[in-house]
């Protein structure tokens, strides 16, 4: 007789993983003796403060120690997951089933997020996974950070139509220096308040924003090249982008690869945005492009090395290095070049994303193609 697969909903799902998070959290044991991290006791079955606050905290540390375990134990998007999973599969399997799924979370977690930074305003709310959140960005430089407060929130309804209580837990975030700190805006961010909501019951992570206008920014007297682009089209052009932070508009740049001295062949004029393009000239804002009418390279001048040089109106400057390794980046896109530390953390990614067909690091130094 052939046995077929049960079905569960969304409120099934839930339910089951309340049932099991407890009896599941023990049969977890060898795999937190593994990872060296303490047996968690068992979250309260009542709406509490204390519970997300610990949660919190642990969540946290989890982030500051690259200690996926923490993070794991904490979510709810991965609990409940867990705990469907485990309803599919007799109990003697379960162990295996946990080593197989937290493995295979942990590598997904290491892979660059495809994240959304900014809040939508939503009839429902659903549980996000951590790595989805700003705190991938905010927590990456390892700011130091305490706990504001705990407050318990309005119940609302999720995405089976279940009515859950939730917490929210207020996190303020500190960044000691300008070498530490997140790209965040137009500035590096200094410090902030980040709301982390608990899903109460249980005590796991929901999801995560930043409060807004609770931000506070370095203030930075020097410009600095934070990232470039080179793109070539169709059409016979060049174009080749960079970003820049602090300083005092307007900006002028001086840019030139190998014996070539680029500049702007076909005059300034705003692009769909607004900004202003073309180099040398003075550019009001903070993102340079120059538009370039090229004939094509010979492939010997490949890898060509680049070096730009911006200047602010009170005369401050810098010069970052990059080598582009051909003429056309294939199939599509362009080559994204970003400068320490952000090129670590995963930031300051020239935009759109989708048209960086290869990344690398941008150069304070001259360097060799």
């Amino acid at each position: 007789m052939r046995l077929s697969r049960p079905k569960f909903s969304l409120a099934f799902v839930f339910a089951a993983t309340v049932a099991l998070t407890v009896g599941s959290r023990l049969v977890e044991a060898q795999t937190r003796r593994r990872a060296g991290a303490p047996t968690k006791k068992p979250a309260p079955t009542s709406p509490s403060t204390a519970g997300p606050s610990k949660a919190a905290a642990e969540l946290l540390g989890g982030f500051e120690d690259g200690d996926f375990k923490k993070i794991f134990d904490n979510s709810f998007v991965y609990q409940a997951e867990l705990g469907r999973l485990r309803a599919q599969n007799p109990q003697v399997m379960w162990p295996q089933v946990t080593t197989q799924y937290f493995e295979s979370k942990r590598s997904e977690f290491i892979k660059p997020p495809q994240r959304n930074l900014f809040s939508i305003a939503q009839p429902f709310t659903y549980a996000q996974d951590p790595k989805e959140t700003a705190l991938t960005d905010l927590l990456k430089p390892k700011p130091s950070w305490k706990i504001l407060e705990t407050r318990s929130l309005q119940p609302e309804m999720d995405m089976s139509g279940t009515r859950r209580a939730f917490s929210a837990v207020y996190v303020q975030l500190n960044y000691k220096d300008m070498s530490a700190a997140p790209v965040f805006g137009e500035g590096l961010l200094k410090q902030t308040i980040v709301s982390l909501k608990f899903e109460s019951d249980h005590a796991l992570f929901w999801s995560a924003e930043v409060i807004a206008n609770s931000d506070a920014k370095w203030q930075m007297d020097r410009p600095r090249i934070t990232s470039a682009q080179w793109v070539t089209t169709l059409r016979g052009s060049l174009n080749i982008g960079y970003n820049i932070l602090g300083g005092a508009p307007p900006y002028s740049s001086t840019t030139r690869c190998g014996s070539y001295q680029l500049e702007n062949m076909g005059g300034v004029a705003p692009d769909p945005s607004g900004r202003v393009l073309g180099s040398p000239l003075e550019i009001p804002r903070s993102h340079i492009n120059i538009y370039i009418q090229y004939t094509e390279l010979p492939n010997n001048q490949f890898p060509l090395s680049c070096s730009l040089v911006v200047r602010d109106a009170n005369g401050h400057e810098d010069t970052a290095t990059f080598v582009v390794p051909r003429m056309y980046a294939e199939p599509w896109g362009g080559f994204c070049f970003v400068r320490h530390p952000w090129f670590e953390w995963g930031q300051a990614i020239p935009r759109p994303r989708a048209g960086c067909t290869q990344l690398a690091e941008l150069a304070d130094a001259p360097v060799s193609p």
